[in-house]
């Protein structure tokens, strides 16, 4: 912990991890890749999402992550100057993470959770249990096919990753030129 409280809980290139105040921020910092993900960072914040879990100092997860992992949150909150775009098709992938289940679902999931939750200074002093309770039935009534979602993307995108149009799609993206598509 710094003198002021805040606990810098990662040392993952890319990614930053600090807990204040009950608060747990979980902040991708890749500006050059436009905050794309890796491995070693996807792997921190799953570590950090399990700590999160089970450590009585975290009241409130904040996080500054991709589309999918934002919209897996039980609330999404983004300065106006955000935006949010699932760009998967410009390099030849599709979707994953459960964007294809989560993006459907969560424009009313979203919307839901925040009214009746509000915002990180209400959650750090609320009714805990209930907070839980709402969450758990707001995803049971809206999240039905995230199972299948997750294995049909696993399916798809293990076939996708070997296409050519992926490969041409990440050289332009790494070029910052527009890919020449063939379809195969």
């Amino acid at each position: 912990m710094s003198e002021s409280g805040t606990a810098t809980l990662t040392s993952v290139a890319g990614l930053d991890v600090t807990l204040s105040e009950g608060v747990l921020s979980v902040t991708i910092d890749r500006p050059d890749s436009l905050n794309s993900v890796t491995t070693p960072v996807l792997a921190a914040i799953a570590d950090a999402m399990e700590h999160a879990a089970t450590d009585p100092r975290v009241k409130v997860v904040r996080l500054g992550v991709g589309v999918s992992l934002a919209l897996a949150c039980d609330l999404v909150l983004a300065s106006e100057k955000a935006f949010f775009m699932l760009a998967f098709t410009q390099v030849g992938l599709m979707p994953d993470g459960a964007a294809s289940a989560l993006v459907a679902a969560s424009i009313g999931r979203i919307r839901a959770l925040r009214m009746a939750l509000l915002v990180i200074s209400k959650l750090l002093g609320g009714p805990v249990v209930a907070y839980a309770k709402t969450k758990d039935a707001i995803n049971a009534a809206t999240l039905t096919e995230l199972d299948p979602a997750l294995e049909r993307e696993f399916q798809e995108q293990s076939i996708l990753l070997r296409s050519h149009d992926f490969i041409e799609g990440a050289t332009a993206f790494q070029q910052r030129r527009t890919p020449y598509f063939t379809g195969r």
